[in-house]
């Protein structure tokens, strides 16, 4: 993958930019959601979980804790579901809005995230996954990348397979580009106020047959 400027300064600069702006501007929920978690949940405020970063390099991304304290802690690692019994009062509000992920602009300032990639996936995901080896890891991961765009965030798609979230990131993957991400930005605003809408078919030209990988 050919690195121009963009790739080796300025996407970094954007995303320094970027994330201070929006820790800045989230302010008030590191006030307000702190205390509601308190008030319904005993244990952390905080819930770090471990993720895999460009070139399989690990590290932990960080969010508002939204389900019980160890959620995991006897069944190891379980993908969440519809009318999960472990999140907390109010979590599948702040699940369904992103803001249990705005800690993550922090992962995005010490540079272990980018605002625009492939969401990171957990180390058991990667192992049992091979289409998640391979070129997807050649980028820093993101906040949203295509797939997002596409299908929502995890709690909106229980039901996309490994398969189709990978060939809708490797459009991003095998031509990222300033106008690349401003096009994401845009789009994924347009996805979090019309969620039934696909929008990476619109943005890749592509319908729903997707070929096989």
């Amino acid at each position: 993958m050919e690195q121009g400027f963009y790739m080796k300064r300025g996407k970094r600069g954007l995303d320094v930019m970027i994330a201070v702006t929006g820790l800045l501007m989230s302010f008030p929920f590191f006030i307000v959601i702190p205390i509601l978690i308190k008030l319904v949940s005993p244990g952390p405020i905080f819930y770090k979980q471990e993720r895999v970063g460009k070139k399989g390099q690990l590290f932990h991304v960080y969010k508002f804790r939204t389900m019980i304290n160890d959620a995991e802690k006897h069944t190891g690692p379980v993908e969440v579901v519809t009318n999960d019994s472990r999140i907390i009062p109010f979590g599948n509000l702040l699940r369904g809005f992103g803001l249990d992920e705005i800690p993550q602009f922090i992962n995005v300032l010490i540079g272990e995230m980018s605002v625009v990639g492939p969401r990171p996936e957990r180390p058991f995901a990667v192992e049992q996954h091979e289409i998640l080896q391979g070129k997807r890891l050649h980028v820093k991961p993101g906040l949203f990348g295509p797939s997002e765009i596409q299908y929502g965030f995890s709690d909106d798609s229980p039901h996309v397979t490994i398969a189709e979230k990978v060939f809708w990131d490797l459009k991003y993957v095998h031509k990222p580009s300033l106008v690349h991400d401003i096009q994401l930005m845009f789009f994924v605003m347009l996805k979090i106020m019309f969620r039934k809408y696909c929008f990476a078919e619109v943005l890749y030209c592509q319908n729903k047959n997707l070929p096989i990988l």
